[in-house]
């Protein structure tokens, strides 16, 4: 009777077994990822910072988990409305390890940029995407190859695209959203757009050829980060209202936008 429930046992270990190597093989007891979050964006800016400019755009962020050296990869996906250019080299972002045994790095190779073809929350049909291999991120050092540890006391990591890398700031005046994934585009960073935060405000600016002079005086106003259509009025807005009081000057009105510019002398 023993030699019966040992030989059952057995055929049970060995069925048990098979099911365990099986689920193993189709991923069912991964090591976690799927509660990983994505990188958390910290702050995001962009210098120069007028619409349609070529910019230098910083991203600093934490990640919960490591992001492997010479393996690992960082998405970063950008509005549409952002101009990203077909090809950046790798020599044009580098990477600041917020570790203490950090340094600043380029990734392993240029980036591969993707469009997205169909929405998929957060993103857009149209966002692209940069897609970042780490190198090791910490260059400088003899020993083993470093990736972004997970983060410690507010340690930010920095990704920063140089103006070389040719991204243009996106020319209407709004927050445009950027994003980052550590796996693949699995799961990306909130899809609330916060200002310095998830992504990078444009405002409209108005600038003048001259800001004094005798009567008479020719003056050049140009704006940018207007609507492509219709009319604009310039005005001296006494109060900071926003809107035209009967006591304000209205300097010109009907001005044709061209693009998102507009333009008038005076």
């Amino acid at each position: 009777m023993n030699t019966k429930i040992g030989k059952s046992l057995g055929l049970t270990l060995i069925m048990f077994l098979g099911v365990v190597a099986t689920m193993l093989a189709l991923g069912l007891f991964g090591p976690g990822k799927a509660n990983a979050a994505a990188p958390t964006p910290q702050s995001m800016t962009a210098s120069p910072g007028s619409p349609g400019d070529t910019s230098s755009i910083k991203i600093k962020f934490e990640t919960d988990e490591e992001i492997a050296g010479n393996s690992g990869e960082l998405w970063i996906a950008f509005d549409a409305k952002y101009g990203v250019p077909d090809t950046i080299t790798k020599t044009s972002i580098s990477i600041a390890s917020g570790q203490t045994t950090g340094g600043v790095s380029n990734p392993l190779i240029d980036p591969t940029i993707a469009t997205q073809i169909a929405a998929s929350s957060p993103l857009s049909a149209s966002d692209q995407v940069v897609k970042i291999q780490l190198g090791d991120t910490a260059p400088a050092s003899t020993g083993t190859v470093e990736g972004l540890s997970v983060n410690v006391d507010g340690n930010d990591h920095i990704v920063t695209f140089a103006t070389s890398a040719g991204i243009t700031l996106p020319t209407g005046a709004s927050t445009q959203g950027i994003w980052l994934s550590k796996d693949q585009g699995t799961t990306w960073s909130t899809a609330t757009i916060t200002a310095g935060t998830n992504g990078i405000t444009v405002v409209r600016e108005l600038t003048l050829s001259a800001t004094s002079g005798a009567r008479g005086k020719s003056v050049t106003a140009t704006g940018k980060g207007f609507t492509g259509t219709g009319n604009t009025t310039l005005w001296l807005d006494a109060d900071d209202g926003g809107d035209i009081d009967t006591t304000e000057y209205i300097i010109a009105s009907d001005i044709a936008v061209s693009g998102v510019n507009l333009s008038m002398s005076s």
